[in-house]
């Protein structure tokens, strides 16, 4: 997993192997410390690979989404199959985000919709 950063109110994921609990206990705090800057939160999510998710990193997603519901504003998803749309599709019961589903064609108009107007510094969460 790779995580994209503008320091502000935009964060970005690009998943490429299985998530794992790791995964969550590094992106979790990030997330959470930028809430407490800024009002509301947009978020970019790209499947370019998904290997799935182990159970300890489920139960990390579900407490996560159950806390943080109210604090993003847009979340964009990228992937390239049909059940990755439903899933953005089920995502709007949980969160009060606008949430937009995009092609794997579409990664650029997924960071225009959420406001992306800069470079994005990129660090590797997998140390």
């Amino acid at each position: 997993m790779k995580i994209y950063d503008n320091g502000g109110n935009l964060i970005g994921v690009k998943i490429d192997s299985m998530l794992t609990k790791k995964d969550y206990q590094k992106l979790i705090p990030l997330i959470e410390e930028r809430i407490d800057k800024v009002d509301k939160l947009k978020l970019f999510i790209e499947f370019e690979e998904f290997d799935g998710i182990e159970p300890g990193a489920l139960l990390e997603e579900f407490k996560f989404d159950a806390k943080h519901r109210h604090d993003f504003e847009k979340i964009a998803i990228v992937g390239h199959n049909r059940w990755q749309k439903w899933a953005a599709k089920l995502s709007e019961i949980f969160f009060d985000a606008e949430i937009k589903y995009f092609g794997d064609d579409e990664i650029q108009p997924a960071w225009r919709w959420l406001g992306a107007r800069e470079k994005l510094r990129q660090f590797d969460v997998n140390d």
